[in-house]
């Protein structure tokens, strides 16, 4: 089973300084980590996003074997909006949420699972470490 999980960390204020944290794993074992600075002046909502984007424009790389897949997210908001329909009350948001629904167009199914913080560490770890040591590197 081919599994990932997103998350976005945003320092110095939301907006902010803003990471992302992708960790995927194959068969429960570790296959791949990634963490990336986002931008300046972007906020949690954004950054969440942006992880998800993330791992759904590189589906066809990392999960070359075009497996089902889970990928987490413990945004409420962004699970909230792509599975269940929420409003979308921003256009900026409403963007992005339009983009992620275009990703899902693969040729295997994708299902988004809203996990709480607890089951999202390394993402979470991954994506807090970029933003702090950004934040620390500008002093």
């Amino acid at each position: 089973m081919f599994e990932a999980w997103v998350d976005g960390s945003v320092r110095g204020g939301n907006p902010g300084i803003g990471g992302i944290g992708i960790y995927i794993e194959r068969d429960g074992h570790e296959v791949y980590r990634f963490a990336s600075l986002v931008g300046d002046n972007v906020t949690s909502n954004e950054v969440e996003y942006a992880s998800m984007i993330f791992i759904l424009k590189h589906l066809d790389f990392i999960n070359f074997k075009n497996e089902d897949c889970k990928i987490h997210t413990d945004s409420a908001l962004v699970h909230g909006q792509v599975v269940k329909n929420w409003k979308c009350n921003f256009t900026h948001l409403r963007k992005l949420r339009d983009e992620v629904k275009r990703l899902l167009n693969v040729p295997f199914k994708v299902e988004i699972l809203w996990s709480g913080r607890l089951t999202n560490e390394i993402a979470n770890e991954l994506a807090q470490t970029v933003t702090a040591e950004e934040l620390e590197r500008r002093g």
